[in-house]
């Protein structure tokens, strides 16, 4: 079993082994919704995925070769990785995201599989103006209980007025996607405008959507695709978003994700007001299977970091 790793950056180029001479893919310009997007696809199909994997600390990469001598079709020079579970990693390609304007819609869905280095193409949810992606990142990947196959599942607004919730879920044997339509109980201390930052699965039957500044959605295959909500714990460090009216990276000082078969959050109180006196510091709570909420399960400062032996080893400071 390979190690456990950290994603450090999600944004993934295209680019060539060695320095070529693009040679002009045939442009579709003009061309029928349907023929730019068959275009779109044929080109992804020709993409190679290709891993540089590391032994720690040197960081490992996912690279992303195009066609020999390809010129970038559309706009496709890049991808973005999504989500992970296991051996699987999925991707946007391009600025495809459910809902978005034209131009953004030319891309699809990736999915890597570490295993033998191949590249899937899904194409994109069937196009509707009535839907409208949560976040940019909110397509997860699950491996099923084969582990040959894999599920992906994107959250949406439907419109108008994001008065309800939708996932699309799609199943590499069934190769098609399926609409589960769905209400989403919200709080109503919960803004429903809420911007999901990451996203995971959870036990092999869970896919949850991650807003680091309010909670987390989850929608449940065994229970008919039924979508809930769980509040993120309150308490030290506490960040209200409406605070910072010039925003802040969520991501740079929280974290969700499922460890061990539990949900952990991480907080990290360096963005936030501190008390007099009070000192840098992160706590960690933990949601337990079965388990009605949140636990704080560790805290510590800074300074317990560095002078943390298994930290000194590891030669990160």
């Amino acid at each position: 079993m390979a190690p456990p790793m950290v994603l450090l950056k999600r944004h993934v180029d295209f680019s060539h082994d060695v320095v070529a001479v693009p040679i002009p893919s045939p442009c579709p310009w003009g061309a029928s919704n349907k023929e730019t997007s068959d275009a779109v696809i044929e080109y992804l199909r020709a993409l190679k995925a290709r891993a540089v994997v590391a032994s720690p600390p040197q960081l490992s990469s996912l690279r992303i070769l195009p066609p020999p001598n390809s010129a970038p079709l559309l706009g496709l020079r890049s991808s973005h990785i999504s989500s992970a579970e296991k051996n699987m990693v999925a991707l946007y390609a391009g600025g495809y995201r459910p809902g978005a304007e034209t131009f953004a819609e030319m891309g699809a869905y990736l999915i890597y599989d570490a295993r033998d280095g191949s590249l899937s193409v899904i194409p994109p949810i069937p196009s509707h103006d009535e839907y409208m992606a949560m976040g940019h990142q909110s397509a997860v990947v699950m491996c099923d209980a084969t582990g040959g196959g894999y599920l992906l599942a994107e959250l949406v607004w439907v419109m108008p007025g994001f008065s309800r919730a939708a996932v699309w879920l799609w199943e590499s044997s069934a190769k098609e996607w399926v609409l589960k339509p769905g209400c989403l109980p919200l709080p109503p201390n919960i803004a429903m405008y809420s911007s999901i930052h990451s996203c995971f699965s959870y036990r092999g039957s869970t896919f949850c959507w991650v807003d680091l500044h309010q909670g987390m959605v989850l929608c449940d295959l065994h229970q008919g695709c039924k979508l809930s909500f769980i509040e993120l714990p309150q308490g030290r460090p506490n960040y209200d978003a409406s605070d910072y009216p010039g925003g802040l990276c969520a991501e740079e000082f929280r974290s969700v994700a499922c460890v061990r078969g539990s949900i952990k959050f991480l907080a990290f109180n360096k963005f936030v007001e501190r008390k007099p006196g009070e000192e840098y510091g992160l706590t960690v709570w933990t949601l337990y299977p079965d388990h009605p909420g949140w636990s704080i399960s560790y805290q510590c400062s800074i300074q317990d970091i560095w002078a943390n032996t298994n930290y000194q080893s590891a030669g990160l400071r």
